[in-house]
């Protein structure tokens, strides 16, 4: 996606099949930490993506909402590596399926490629 979120606002995306949420290896503070972790709370990070996200319900159309600030200590949150995936998976890679290629590298089904390009 082209369009970056305006700061303080959130950004609706296409619900990725089979989303679960995944714990960062370090949050911005310890209750953003532990409500990544708690599952009444219907909150997401995707370690694939580096996105903080609330979910939409199924019924209500799935997606979810991009978080740009923490809704606990309202720091910016690392911004999302969605675009810079999608430019690796299909310019580089000349892969045509964002989620399930089977050509896809290892690497690029979780964090792996991000940390080693350090982004």
């Amino acid at each position: 996606m082209s369009e970056e979120p305006a700061k303080g606002r959130v950004l609706m995306l296409d619900m990725e099949p089979e989303l679960k949420s995944d714990v960062p290896d370090q949050a911005c503070c310890q209750e953003m930490h532990n409500n990544l972790r708690n599952s009444d709370l219907y909150l997401g990070y995707n370690k694939r993506t580096r996105e903080y996200f609330i979910p939409y319900k199924i019924d209500c159309g799935g997606g979810v909402y991009l978080l740009t600030y923490c809704p606990w200590c309202g720091k910016l949150l690392p911004g999302s590596l969605r675009e810079k995936l999608g430019d690796i998976l299909f310019d580089e890679l000349c892969l045509d399926d964002f989620f399930d290629d089977p050509n896809m590298p290892n690497e690029f089904k979780t964090d792996e490629w991000w940390k080693k390009r350090g982004l």
